[in-house]
């Protein structure tokens, strides 16, 4: 299991790296064009649309609705990767009226597990892929957001480390949605069919979270 301080250390580094000169940069495009021989991206499959905001309290966490849902997708051959190495890291940005990004609010305003494992599931074709599912997720206050989504490869220790090593795949942000007070909460949608499908494929997503 990815630790949250495995997570900082990913964060430290990237911005070690946006310091960096530009051949080193381009040393380390080459580097991960070598790790990652195919262009691997994630896909929404299900966006979030509204959220009842939790406040500070314990226990009265409300998940964001309906439970963010992102898939990989190989976009060299169309194809479904599977790979127990990869992650998915969420964070939570607050954006302006017009959509656009503002802060990453995920410290002080996210609730939940913000780090998914993948999950190798059917779709309602039948047709198999490596999902990431977010049931868990609270907002602590109202406002307007996006998740980003980063999916992440991680590599094993090497004898000179005691931490994995961890490279960024790829990064996608969802549509913007709301979190509500609890009095102008426009109340919680229904499961969606896809939610209900893929849960019944693996025992650790709850049915309140649904």
């Amino acid at each position: 299991m990815i630790t949250s301080h495995c997570l900082e250390e990913l964060h430290t580094t990237s911005l070690l790296e946006d310091s960096h000169s530009d051949s080193l940069s381009e040393y380390a495009a080459n580097e991960e064009k070598q790790l990652i021989p195919t262009p691997t991206t994630l896909e929404i499959i299900q966006n979030p649309r509204q959220a009842r905001a939790c406040g500070y309290g314990k226990g009265d966490y409300r998940s964001i609705d309906p439970p963010p849902i992102v898939k990989v997708l190989d976009t060299a051959n169309q194809s479904q990767n599977t790979n127990n190495d990869w992650i998915v890291c969420v964070t939570l940005w607050s954006v302006d009226d017009d959509g656009n990004l503002d802060k990453d609010l995920t410290k002080s305003r996210l609730v939940g597990n913000t780090v998914g494992e993948s999950r190798y599931l059917h779709d309602l074709t039948d047709q198999p892929g490596t999902y990431f599912i977010f049931p868990s997720l609270s907002i602590r206050l109202p406002g307007l957001y996006k998740l980003q989504y980063r999916l992440i490869q991680v590599f094993s220790p090497d004898r000179l480390s005691l931490l994995p090593s961890t490279e960024v795949i790829s990064t996608i942000f969802s549509d913007s949605f709301r979190a509500y007070t609890s009095k102008t909460f426009p109340g919680k949608s229904k499961p969606t069919i896809l939610m209900r499908f893929l849960a019944r494929q693996t025992s650790d997503i709850k049915s309140r979270n649904l």
